[in-house]
């Protein structure tokens, strides 16, 4: 059986899970649609037939041929599966930067919301550690709930939810986020095991390594933890929480630090960037949370420009 991954960095995990359960009767390819040309995506579209399977992340007319109502449409061995994107259990984690040109920061391209807010109002990294440990109980609440809708939301799509586990069971589907955006091979194991069971493959998988694990790892609050009534563990102590990237781990102080000294070493510099923090769909979110943005300072710098309102 041949079967085909299409979607993000996400699908890679799919493969290596099946590679590494030795499933020899299953030939899979994983392929990140935002990574090949135009060209490329033409001809993968013309070889589809090659495969007894397609598991596909819903795709965009950005790409082509490969655009799932264009795939339903012309293939009947098509799944579509969740992109497992949740920001409920990581309220802080954000990216800066408009798509294609994110920031940089001490831990790849994820940021701390406390960190750049803090640095906008010249907090210090004391102080955004103040702010993580009393990190606001509401505002935990209300990205969670604004999350399952909108996870919920998307998933109308999908073949095979996986809302219903992330949502429904949060004491355990707290641990299996890196990021809001990398799922943990665990969380992509039990998934994995829900595509199966709707395709009707009764395999076993294994435990594997995580393909992941060197990309971004931003911790799960202990206040955010406990706005939502799920019990919090003795080692999860704000003191004990590390904010992490490939073999770099960083306890809150050193990584506050840290990243208000990027954010005035990199982006002080170019006030130009400040006004595309933030695309147009994050303040958006912040307007339907009740998220007051602040003040950017530099912005002033700019010729002609009064501040951010």
């Amino acid at each position: 059986m041949r079967v085909l991954f299409l979607g993000n960095c996400q699908t890679g995990a799919y493969a290596h899970l099946i590679k590494s359960s030795g499933l020899r009767d299953i030939k899979v390819d994983a392929v990140r649609v935002f990574e090949i040309s135009p060209l490329d995506r033409q001809r993968l579209a013309e070889r589809l037939s090659n495969y007894d399977l397609i598991v596909s992340h819903p795709l965009s007319a950005t790409y082509g041929p490969l655009e799932t109502g264009e795939l339903r449409r012309s293939c009947k061995n098509i799944v579509v599966i969740s992109n497992i994107y949740f920001r409920g259990f990581q309220p802080d984690c954000i990216a800066l930067g408009p798509s294609g040109k994110k920031w940089g920061s001490p831990i790849g391209l994820y940021h701390s919301q406390v960190a750049f807010f803090g640095w906008c109002e010249g907090a210090t990294a004391a102080q955004c550690v103040a702010r993580i440990a009393d990190f606001d109980p509401a505002l935990s609440r209300r990205v969670f709930e604004y999350s399952a809708n909108e996870l919920g939301e998307r998933e109308k799509d999908v073949d095979v939810p996986i809302a219903p586990f992330i949502v429904g069971r949060p004491d355990e589907s707290w641990k299996m986020f890196a990021t809001y955006n990398h799922p943990r091979i665990q969380l992509q194991k039990i998934y994995l095991e829900r595509i199966f069971e709707h395709i009707g493959i009764k395999r076993q998988l294994k435990d594997c390594s995580d393909i992941l694990a060197n990309t971004t790892r931003f911790p799960v609050y202990p206040g955010v933890l406990r706005a939502l009534g799920i019990a919090v563990p003795e080692a999860c102590g704000v003191e004990r929480i590390l904010f992490g990237v490939q073999r770099i781990n960083l306890p809150p102080l050193e990584f506050f630090d840290a990243s208000l000294k990027t954010y005035n070493e990199l982006y002080a510099k170019r006030p130009d960037m400040l006004l595309e923090a933030f695309t147009n769909a994050q303040l958006l979110e912040y307007e339907r949370l009740n998220v007051r943005v602040p003040k950017m300072r530099y912005i002033s710098e700019l010729n002609g420009s009064e501040g951010n309102k």
